[in-house]
């Protein structure tokens, strides 16, 4: 279980960035690294000049898109790459606390995926949709006092919000559970 205040409730994405912003929550719930970090680091990785974090995330939203797309992947297979391989120093601070597990089919695992935040100190980055062919990632982690609690980087929605389950976050696509060592 997590802490609910562990959690960073400040942060709103200003781009398409929710799949490593998504991370970057995990990254500075569980290993104490700036969210900021993860999109200059992103960048860093990627020899993509910027000026400061919010250039960073701007940048990486665009270098993302077309990434993933060039490597005929999920938008968690590349952020995984990161996490598992990447020199800079956010990334590796946090593969030295969690391990990353992908899931390629949330619903298929979603017992699973539900006991294990539940059960250990763990949060999960789930895909769903959110139009025809519009996504979105979100962090969801259990608090052990409100049970299952969506964060949410989009800007207009409700930062920490209480869901019964997975499945109504809407239809659910690919995953990522981060588990402390």
């Amino acid at each position: 279980m997590i802490e609910i205040a562990k959690v960073d409730s400040s942060f709103v994405q200003s781009a398409g960035s929710c799949v490593l912003a998504s991370y970057a929550i995990a990254n500075n719930c569980l290993a104490s690294v700036a969210i900021e970090e993860a999109f200059q680091d992103y960048c860093r990785n990627f020899k993509i000049a910027f000026r400061d974090w919010k250039e960073a995330e701007a940048k990486y939203a665009v270098h993302f898109d077309s990434e993933w797309k060039r490597r005929k992947c999920k938008g968690y297979e590349v952020i995984l790459c990161l996490h598992s391989g990447s020199e800079e120093k956010s990334f590796r601070i946090g593969r030295g606390v969690f391990d990353a597990i992908f899931y390629p089919d949330t619903v298929l695992k979603r017992d699973e995926l539900e006991n294990s935040v539940r059960s250990k100190r763990a949060l999960l980055n789930v895909t769903y949709k959110v139009g025809p062919t519009c996504y979105h990632s979100v962090t969801v982690f259990c608090d052990g006092v409100q049970g299952l609690v969506v964060r949410n980087t989009m800007p207009g929605q409700v930062k920490l919000k209480q869901i019964p389950n997975l499945t109504s976050l809407g239809e659910l696509q690919d995953s990522v559970l981060y588990v402390v060592k």
